[in-house]
């Protein structure tokens, strides 16, 4: 059950990163989880530097879920396109990444009580 809710909150954040449009979600059977392809120059890597390129200009640029989640625009260091969080349209997706970060944070703070 965690698993699916896990995959569910990821589905929701590649949704709201633009790596899936909501008419392209099926719904998953219980415990399954759905593999979507991502097109080659959206997908993501893993990296010490979250980051989405650019819808313009293809540059990696830094963001952060906090800094989504505080509203303010992005702007891109390479060709400056300012990108807003449209938070009628992301709000169930903004709820993901704020779960998310309230997971993270909550998971940094046991970390840190755990003995050496």
């Amino acid at each position: 059950m965690i698993m699916n809710k896990i995959a569910q909150l990821f589905q929701k954040i590649k949704q709201f990163l633009g790596f899936v449009s909501p008419k392209e979600e099926k719904p998953e059977k219980a415990g399954e989880v759905q593999e979507t392809a991502i097109p080659q120059h959206l997908q993501a890597t893993i990296s010490p530097q979250p980051g989405i390129p650019c819808p313009k200009c293809g540059y990696k640029i830094q963001v952060s879920i906090p800094l989504l989640l505080s509203g303010e625009s992005v702007t891109c260091p390479s060709c400056l396109l300012q990108l807003n969080v449209d938070k009628n349209k992301s709000s169930e997706s903004l709820a993901a990444l704020n779960k998310l970060q309230e997971g993270m944070e909550k998971a940094g703070k046991m970390g840190r009580n755990l003995p050496n």
